[in-house]
């Protein structure tokens, strides 16, 4: 591209360039062609036997011609053109005449050739091409499409794996393609084939595609909180630190079963409320200020899991539907800024001991009546957040290291919020309005495939 945007600049220079007498301006008509890949037109382009294109460019400052001369089976798609950049092709059908034929294309600008170039295409040989070559799926069940292009017709493939027959067959086939399904991998460790695609007349005229799966990764349990919601609204850790959660009744918090997911979702309908509103009910509380371990656990990496639902708008209002966030801790919530993006947060220690706001920003507005799986995810080790939406890697930060800090409140008090974030003394603030179908805690910071493992069980 910058070659041809060189000489076109070439040729716009000498258009400017003229001769001046009595105020008449003369300029010299100029004709430039650039074959395929800057070719030489001294030398012949040589292309194989299959149907394909040669394009030239021409560029030109007056009227010009083109012509084809030579043996059958080229077509020229432009014999005249204008001032300006034109692309001229060259059609060249398969060459099925047991020889090597050619054809000369040739540029005049003023009935006087200025080029010419010769195309030299070989007799076709048999092929058979496939595309793509190397396939790489997920341990998930996967169809997937190969494309073939051949002169060769009927066509077979053979499939060989060294990690037993199976679990890839193929589904259906057309003169141009054929389809595979590969099924889930649950042997732990990724597994290997090889498709062989040769024509059943000339079987020594063959291809090769290689795949790869990769395994299915068991969903993790969480293991510091995994709230279910019951019937009657109240809720119960069914996690192995067995945390008590407390419901704080009121009218605008309810449960409704969904059939989608198998099981109650807890129901918020006041209105979102910002940090000066004090909520005395509404809301789940999960209280761990005297529990060492859970607090201990979070402190050196965690993973929250949420799935909601908002029945609101977006809008420019911060909203916590599960935090514990007060001058430290942690949340994951709806961002006070015109996208109202899905945010985690997570408190850190300054030098003095004080809170620092580490974020991961997913980019993702959740919209009204849309369910989202969110996974939130802290590892101190690495000093990294990670969030993710609906299964998929979002925001990154890489500057998230450092000491944890816990919520800090006025009556040591600490508590997971689902519905309301804790104010300061013990009370709720910044409401959500929607449904929350799960609410979990995991000790460890979950990779990826853990995350995909987690929303598949949900999707």
């Amino acid at each position: 591209m910058k070659k041809l945007l060189t000489m076109f600049a070439i040729v716009c220079a000498f258009l400017a360039s003229c001769d001046s007498e009595g105020g008449d301006l003369n300029r010299t008509p100029l004709l430039k062609v650039v074959g395929p890949d800057g070719s030489d037109p001294s030398q012949p382009i040589s292309i194989d036997g299959k149907s394909q294109e040669v394009a030239f460019t021409v560029l030109a400052t007056a009227d010009w011609t083109a012509d084809i001369a030579g043996d059958e089976g080229f077509a020229l798609s432009d014999r005249s053109g204008a001032t300006g950049n034109t692309k001229v092709t060259v059609v060249a059908a398969r060459n099925l005449s047991g020889a090597t034929r050619s054809a000369t294309v040739s540029f005049r600008l003023g009935g006087e050739e200025r080029y010419a170039y010769t195309i030299s295409q070989t007799e076709e040989q048999p092929y058979l091409d496939v595309d793509p070559a190397t396939i790489s799926i997920v341990g998930d069940r996967t169809e997937f499409t190969v494309a073939v292009s051949t002169n060769q017709s009927p066509w077979k493939v053979e499939i060989d794996s060294p990690d037993g027959d199976g679990w890839l067959t193929q589904q259906s086939k057309e003169s141009a393609s054929i389809t595979f399904l590969a099924e889930e991998n649950t042997t732990g460790k990724n597994r290997t084939a090889t498709l062989k695609f040769v024509s059943e007349l000339h079987p020594e005229v063959f291809n090769y595609v290689t795949v790869t799966q990769g395994y299915v990764v068991p969903a993790p349990t969480a293991d510091l909180l995994d709230v279910v919601f019951a019937e009657d609204g109240t809720a119960k850790d069914v996690s192995a630190m067995g945390m008590t959660v407390e419901l704080l009744p009121d009218p605008t918090l309810s449960t409704v079963f969904l059939e989608k997911y198998d099981r109650y979702a807890a129901r918020f309908t006041r209105e979102p409320s910002g940090p000066s509103a004090v909520l005395e009910s509404g809301f789940y509380k999960v209280e761990y200020n005297d529990n060492a371990a859970f607090k201990s656990k979070l402190e050196d990496g965690y993973a929250m899991e949420v799935l909601l639902r908002r029945y609101d708008d977006p809008q420019k209002l911060q909203i916590k539907p599960f935090a514990s966030s007060e001058g430290g801790g942690v949340s994951i919530c709806f961002w006070a800024d015109d996208s109202n993006q899905i945010v985690m947060e997570t408190g850190t220690k300054n030098a003095t001991g004080g809170n620092v706001w580490k974020t991961a920003k997913s980019g993702v507005t959740p919209l009204k009546d849309v369910y989202y799986h969110i996974v939130a995810v802290w590892d101190k080790a690495a000093g990294t957040q990670k969030i993710y939406v609906d299964g998929e890697l979002k925001a990154t930060n890489n500057s998230a290291g450092g000491e944890f800090r816990h919520m800090n409140t006025n009556v040591d008090k600490r508590w997971f919020g689902i519905g309301a974030d804790p104010n300061p003394n013990d009370k709720g603030q910044i409401s959500f309005n929607g449904e929350v179908v799960i609410a979990r805690i995991y000790d460890d910071p979950i990779n990826a495939d853990q995350v995909h493992a987690l929303w598949k069980l949900v999707k």
